[in-house]
């Protein structure tokens, strides 16, 4: 029996069922006419008479692939293949895939499996037409629920052995693919087209999330540090000069925390971004720039409150890194400066219970005042949490910044011995 390969999604987009959708404007490279395929990773949150996953459609000639109360449906010329309701549970992921014109049959398949086999006739008529994910078109049949992955190949009907290929091993065909989507952008209003074929698409009203079928587990004794490396950064790097998520643009967010970092305080005449021009590995830092004088500090965070003194509940268990009580662990990062005129570089952590609204503790575990021109340095750090901590929030600060620009990369936070989970 198959077993399915652990892949890492990434991210994904959350439509609202009203007016959420991905728009592709016309193009010949996804105008199909004797056959298609059509690949969606969805999860439905609510039903209705009609919701679209993808068209490309227009007076019902062409080709849809649509969740409906009584099921999914993919409908292209000839007899529509079915999956019933029953077999998509509400709030779980699955693998739609629809095939046009399989040797003359209509085939659509769940999770890699075929389910369903209808006689096809006909052609398909898409020319001039546009594509849409998550919708039937501007104005109709909205999708309530996720989207994780959307593929389309114009004139190519996949084999039993492809789509179970891709579902299981993540394996994507390139002969004929005509767009792909990942939405694991994180930020912003275009979905790249990984096919090479150009096909952005423009997202309305769509959010990112986190809910995707699957990501690989890590390991208990590896990084606790959730994108530590700055490597999975938006798609755009504006100066944040807000107090919030860090989500590329000047503002941020209150609620897109893909990015797992937040700004919480900014100066006038300073701000923070992932900085894709200096980093010590990879392609991507932090940086936190001051271009005025007057003392006053900058700093970021892997949690949202700017009062860390009673951070919600919420904010512990859901954004700070869960740790052991009396356990000790070993951080390890890199900063850098450059014309740095004053303020002190500090490290520090805020150790909470999650089961009560108190700061248990906050700790400085490095500081440096130095205004030298500084390459990327490695500073490691070994410490123990109180007998009550579970939750901790590290804070990497410019206190009393006057000007220049202080850099950090590569954080990591793992204990500093072996765990043996059993």
């Amino acid at each position: 029996m198959a077993r399915l390969k652990i892949r890492n999604f990434g991210t994904a987009l959350s439509f609202n069922g009203t007016s959420a959708r991905v728009a592709i404007p016309s193009s010949a490279s996804f105008q199909s006419t004797t056959a298609a395929t059509f690949i969606v990773w969805a999860k439905w949150n609510s039903l209705a008479a009609n919701a679209g996953l993808m068209a490309i459609d227009s007076l019902s000639t062409g080709l849809y692939l649509a969740l409906r109360s009584t099921g999914v449906k993919f409908e292209v010329p000839g007899t529509d293949p079915q999956i019933p309701i029953s077999k998509l549970k509400k709030g779980q992921h699955f693998c739609i895939v629809g095939v046009f014109n399989d040797g003359g049959l209509n085939k659509i398949y769940l999770d890699g499996t075929l389910i369903d086999s209808q006689t096809s006739t006909g052609t398909a008529t898409t020319s001039g037409i546009p594509a849409y994910v998550g919708s039937y078109n501007n104005a109709a049949d909205f999708h309530n629920g996720i989207i994780s992955e959307a593929l389309c190949y114009k004139d190519t009907a996949l084999s039993a052995a492809q789509v179970s290929d891709y579902y299981y091993n993540g394996t994507v065909p390139t002969a004929g693919l005509a767009f792909y989507y990942k939405f694991d952008e994180g930020a912003g209003t275009s979905a790249t087209d990984s096919s090479g074929n150009g096909n952005t698409g423009t997202i309305t009203a769509a959010t990112y999330t986190a809910d995707v079928p699957m990501k690989p587990r890590k390991l208990v004794n590896d990084n606790l540090v959730r994108n530590g490396s700055f490597e999975f950064a938006p798609p755009f790097v504006a100066a944040q000069t807000a107090t919030s998520w860090i989500d590329g643009s000047a503002t941020g967010s209150g609620t897109n925390n893909l990015f797992r970092w937040s700004v919480g305080a900014v100066p006038a005449n300073g701000s923070v971004c992932f900085d894709p021009t200096n980093s010590n590995s990879g392609s991507y830092s932090i940086k936190l720039d001051k271009t005025a004088g007057g003392a006053s500090s900058i700093n970021i965070l892997n949690a949202l409150s700017t009062n860390l003194a009673s951070a919600s509940i919420y904010e512990q268990t859901t954004n700070m890194i869960p740790v052991y009580p009396n356990v000790s662990y070993t951080l390890t990062f890199y900063y850098k400066q450059t014309n740095k005129a004053g303020g002190t570089v500090q490290v520090c952590r805020d150790e909470f219970t999650g089961a009560s609204t108190t700061r248990i503790s906050f700790t400085s575990m490095y500081s440096d005042s130095s205004t030298s021109d500084l390459g990327w340095t490695k500073i490691t750090q070994t410490f123990t949490t109180s007998p009550t901590t579970n939750y901790l929030a590290l804070e990497f600060q410019w206190a009393n910044a006057t000007t220049g620009t202080v850099w950090c990369d590569d954080i990591t936070l793992k204990p500093t011995y072996a765990l043996e989970v059993r």
